[in-house]
Formats: structure tokens, sequence, C-alpha cells
């Protein structure tokens, strides 16, 4: 974890006014920036880092009270273009938004929620774009639409192969 410089409490600062709804302490902020470096990186990288998308993104993560609305508003453009590409086969325009919810910000036991995993080494709305939403969506209507019945139970298939030589 990165150790040494902290985060200037300005950049903080600047952070906080970019989302004034969402009080993150400031500790609990830093913890979750300073999470996404490692030991070698150098001020610059910090200093590169998207700390307003984090953030958001920490807000969310540790379940601040009103944090996934700010979230929705501030993305609404991507996550309806998101939805309205998705939805209709297997799920409605609702269905579909529900579960880009929940996949994005409830935890499994144990674990933290994926929208914890956005790095701030670009914008969060490519992050959402290039990494996140399309890979879920695909994956959300592929795992959900009904086999065709040929396919419903496969049955096991023995395959044989010869070497050219006799077994000995």
């Amino acid at each position: 974890m990165y150790s040494q410089p902290l985060i200037p409490p300005e950049r903080i600062q600047e952070a906080r006014r970019q989302w004034p709804a969402l009080d993150v302490k400031d500790e609990v902020f830093s913890a979750h920036a300073l999470s996404q470096l490692t030991a070698r990186s150098t001020t610059a990288q910090l200093d590169a880092l998207h700390l307003s998308d984090l953030y958001l993104c920490c807000a969310c993560a540790s379940g601040v009270a009103g944090a996934v609305e700010v979230f929705e508003q501030a993305h609404a453009a991507l996550l309806t273009a998101t939805v309205h590409r998705f939805s209709g086969l297997a799920h409605t325009s609702d269905d579909l938004r529900q579960i880009i919810r929940q996949r994005l910000f409830v935890a499994e036991p144990g674990l933290r929620p994926k929208i914890a995993e956005y790095a701030g080494r670009g914008p969060l709305s490519a992050w959402l774009r290039v990494t996140w939403l399309p890979v879920n969506s695909r994956f959300v209507l592929s795992v959900t639409e009904t086999p065709p019945p040929a396919f419903a139970v496969l049955k096991p298939i023995t395959l044989s192969f010869t070497t050219g030589r006799e077994p000995p």
C-alpha cells in the first residue's frame, strides 16, 4: 500500500466539492484512494488519480446515504444507453437497470462491491463504458436466456483417439 506522501487535504476537499451531498470521512476516502496504489507508486501517479470519481465510488462502496442515486444521476446518459442497448431480449429496461445496480453496488459475502474495483487511473465514465457495463450487460443476457430445447440436456460422449501404434 502507498504510504507517503498522503493525499493533500486540498485534493480531498476538491473531490468533496464535486459531490457535496456525499459525506465520506477523510480517513476512509484516503485509505480507499491509497489502496489503489502500490508501494512503488510515485507522487505523479497519486496526482494523476481521478480523485473526484474515486470519492464517488468510495461513497457508493461504503454505503453512504444517497451515493447510488448521485452516481446514477451523474452517469444517467451512459446507464440509459446501456440499458436500452441490452434490454428487450431477456429483460425489461427496469430489470436490467436493477441488475446493474445489484452487480455494481451490492457486495458478495466477504467481498467489497464491484464499484470499489474502480482504481481512478482514468475517468469513471470510461471505466464504465469500456470495462464494466458492456461485459456485464452481455453476461446478464447470456446467462438468463433459456437454452433451446435441443441443448437442454446434453448426453456425454466418449471419444476414442488412435496414435497409429498398437497399445503395449
